[in-house]
């Protein structure tokens, strides 16, 4: 974790928690974040962790993957609607973006961690 945490906002990998101003606020958000771009492959995987050692190799198969995914999803909305295979083309599909909120409670003897909500953004 200590790699890759910063609270450098201009930083594009990184991971940060909670708020920058956590002193300040009355009422606190506690959340643990990791921003990974993944797009543009080739500009991205540049700057991600290098370990474990496959790790640049697993994800950017995965990002790929559900890039392609998410294109399909919205071509096939676009023509659910009625707009064309095409519509969601160009630069209204350049970016992915997933954002994963996990909850956590206190259960037993152990922290138990659930994936809440899940995302898939194409911007």
């Amino acid at each position: 974790k200590a790699g890759i945490y910063s609270e450098d906002l201009k930083r594009p990998c990184r991971l940060y928690t909670s708020s920058s101003n956590y002193d300040h606020e009355n009422v606190h958000l506690w959340r643990d974040n990791l921003r990974h771009p993944c797009h543009p492959l080739e500009d991205c995987i540049k700057i991600w962790p290098q370990k474990p050692t496959r790790y640049r190799e697993i994800v950017a198969t995965y990002s790929i993957e559900a890039k392609k995914l998410g294109l399909r999803i919205l071509e096939l909305l676009s023509e659910g609607l009625g707009l064309g295979s095409g519509f969601f083309g160009d630069k209204l599909s350049e970016s992915l973006e997933m954002y994963m909120d996990f909850k956590s409670s206190r259960m037993g003897n152990g922290l138990v961690w659930s994936l809440c909500i899940m995302h898939l953004w194409l911007t």
